[in-house]
């Protein structure tokens, strides 16, 4: 059977990618709403890539910093998210490796009909510093796939927020 079509015994999975942005919360509607109109089980999915710590902070830039408690509180923020659907149509799933690589696979595993991701939108320098992990999914997604877009601020604070630059 292909990874993309649900075996007649078992409900059709879609699977939601959750980073605990705005983007995965866009992405999280999307996939309750898919959920709700195709019936099936929604799947989250969140996936940490520890890296050995280096001298400088880069969790700003969407790099993990390795700490051996993470696990857990993950764990804890992903058992956390409110859904709107009946508690036995949700799975909650904590993958460890390249996001990309483990969404594909958890996909695969589980027959998933649907993956729903959130992207982020950011630009050239940092999507070549951080990775897109949208984009490899868009290669590698062995079913179809919704990208969502996080929300742009209101224009009102993107304003303030150049106004605050050229002030120094």
């Amino acid at each position: 059977m292909p990874p993309h079509e649900a075996s007649e015994s078992s409900q059709p999975s879609i699977l939601c990618g959750i980073d605990f942005t705005s983007a995965s919360d866009v992405a999280l509607n999307a996939a309750v709403e898919e959920t709700k109109r195709r019936g099936g089980i929604l799947d989250l999915i969140h996936v940490w890539y520890p890296v050995e710590p280096i001298p400088v902070d880069m969790s700003g830039v969407g790099l993990p910093i390795y700490d051996s408690e993470l696990p857990a509180e993950l764990r804890g923020h992903l058992e956390q998210i409110e859904v709107d659907l009946p508690p036995d149509q949700v799975r909650r799933h904590l993958e460890f490796g390249p996001a990309a690589d483990q969404i594909v696979r958890k996909a695969e595993e589980l027959h998933s009909v649907l993956l729903v991701v959130g992207t982020h939108s950011r630009g050239p320098i940092m999507r070549w510093f951080v990775g897109s992990v949208a984009t490899d999914l868009l290669r590698m997604a062995p079913c179809p796939i919704l990208v969502c877009r996080a929300p742009h601020p209101p224009e009102s604070e993107h304003a303030e927020g150049h106004a605050k630059n050229e002030d120094g």
